[in-house]
């Protein structure tokens, strides 16, 4: 089934065309499996001038992207403006280039979802948001002191209310959501976020033969790998990781890596170097992450916040690694430990020693974590969910028509 109509994404981020800038990927992923049953698919991503300025506006197939530029300063009240700014420069692309759309899709709440709102009050418009993450949980929560959590608030019960259906991939997001706004339950929609299972495959012999070259390339032929892919940032905890080699320095056949890049990366090379940790290679940012799932041995997921679902953890389980993984937020309430993972609590580098020298003793356990990860990869079949959400497209146009 195709539809003959039009889509607009707005989206904080999303790839450029050869995804060496990887932020968004979910959302470029599920753009390409959203554009098989669309005539055009248009996406805009604004970003503010002076940053990331190798993102070129690009077309593939039924897909144009688009990076409008807004000025921008690290400051409240140019931070409380990011949705009206977002609006304009959206707003601007869609006269210059005289784009037609039948649906808006925002993707985060905040700026993308709230210029939105504003699209969807000009051009007239149904609007779908989805929910990601800090977006929903710090305003809702507060458990971070943001600039101004107050505000956030105000402007999500605005999005929240005039949005004609939101989406969220977890169930935390979800329940935090109906909790908040009990009243709007029946526009709150939960699916999983799509893996593109045919990327992330384990059994690839293209895949597999590259995981071997990076193994010879870096002289890891014989070595216990563990591996941390994920924004080096705090809510990430690569710390932990750090001081987790620290322990395991004398540890020959057991090798630490870093795959990605954030505010903390500095911080870590500073500390391996410190350390001397030899069996600590830091690899920086990486859009091939498939190879390197290949390649380790354990996946190690340690944000002291949330697990479920971000997507490296998704991706892990697609590939069947065995993972350890923290838990807090809703992760015992998903993963069982021992059955599909190994559980941890967080902050607790002596403990995640443990958990990888059991690991890597015991290959039983490995391929028992191996197996069961793997069902999950029926769940993230981006053409089920994709299925999903174009049901959800077409409640919101046939409502929005009534």
């Amino acid at each position: 089934m195709k539809f003959n109509r039009r889509l607009l994404i707005l989206s904080n981020l999303f790839p450029n065309k050869d995804n060496s800038f990887y932020g968004g990927i979910f959302v470029k992923e599920q753009v390409n499996e959203l554009k098989k049953y669309f005539k055009e698919i248009t996406v805009i991503s604004p970003q503010p001038l002076g940053t990331k300025r190798n993102l070129k506006d690009y077309n593939y197939d039924n897909v144009k992207v688009y990076y409008p530029r807004f000025f921008h300063l690290p400051i409240t009240f140019f931070r409380k403006h990011l949705g009206n700014n977002y609006f304009k420069v959206a707003s601007q692309i869609i006269e210059k280039e005289n784009i037609d759309f039948d649906l808006i899709h925002a993707h985060f709440a905040w700026p993308s979802g709230y210029a939105g709102v504003k699209l969807k009050e000009k051009y007239k418009k149904p609007l779908i948001v989805t929910a990601h993450g800090n977006d929903i949980r710090i305003p809702l929560t507060n458990y971070i002191q943001s600039f101004d959590n107050k505000y956030l608030k105000m402007m999500l019960d605005v999005i929240i209310k005039k949005a004609d259906a939101i989406l969220t991939h977890h169930e935390e997001l979800r329940d935090l959501l109906l909790s908040n706004y009990p009243n709007l339950k029946y526009k709150i929609y939960f699916t999983y976020k799509g893996i593109n299972l045919e990327r992330f495959n384990p059994f690839s012999e293209k895949i597999l033969e590259n995981a071997k070259k990076y193994r010879e390339k870096l002289a890891l032929y014989d070595k216990f790998i563990v591996l941390f892919l994920a924004r080096v940032d705090w809510d990430k905890d690569p710390e932990t990781l750090v001081k987790a080699a620290k322990i395991l320095r004398n540890e020959k056949n057991v090798m630490f890596l870093i795959v990605g890049s954030g505010k903390l990366e500095s911080k870590i090379r500073k500390l391996k170097a410190k350390n001397n940790l030899k069996n600590l290679i830091i690899i920086g940012k990486r859009s091939d992450t498939e190879v390197w799932y290949a390649l380790s041995d354990v996946f190690c997921a340690l944000s002291p916040v949330e697990n479920i679902w971000s997507t490296t953890l998704q991706e892990a389980l697609c590939m069947g690694k065995p993972s350890i993984v923290t838990k807090v937020g809703y992760t015992e309430k998903i993963l069982t430990h021992l059955h599909d993972a190994y559980l941890i609590p967080p902050k607790n580098p002596q403990i995640l020693v443990n958990a990888i020298l059991e690991l890597k003793s015991d290959e039983e356990l490995r391929k028992k974590l191996s197996q069961n990860a793997l069902k999950w990869r029926e769940k993230f079949d981006y053409s089920k969910i994709s299925g999903e959400i174009i049901a959800i497209y077409e409640k919101v146009l046939q409502d929005y028509q009534k």
